[in-house]
């Protein structure tokens, strides 16, 4: 259930030594040493022909992460469908072993 979140920055790092290319940044989704985790962030895109929702992510801000459609989801305390979520809703996402397994949106009714 749920989709897993794989992402790795794309170029080659800069001489600076800061590697803000080619990181691979599905290792802070996967949660602590018993896989258990969150995001936390805007949705920004909704894609239903591809059943994805994209989040722009509070802690790297402009990192967008892509959830894919098959987990739980709430809205504003009820339980719900990707249908139900809005651009701009803030939502959590919470994840078990590298999965997402619920999202809770809150947003404007």
């Amino acid at each position: 259930m749920g989709g897993e979140i794989i992402f790795v920055t794309s170029g080659a790092s800069p001489d600076d030594n800061k590697p803000v290319r080619k990181f691979d940044l599905s290792n802070l989704y996967h949660g602590n040493e018993t896989g258990s985790g969150k995001i936390e962030g805007e949705i920004s895109a909704i894609n239903d022909d591809f059943s994805i929702i994209t989040i722009k992510e509070n802690f790297l801000k402009s990192i967008n992460v892509i959830i894919h459609e098959g987990i739980m989801i709430t809205r504003n305390g009820n339980f719900g469908s990707p249908a139900d979520v809005k651009i701009g809703d803030n939502v959590t996402g919470e994840f078990m072993g590298g999965r997402l397994y619920m999202l809770t949106a809150k947003g404007t009714p």
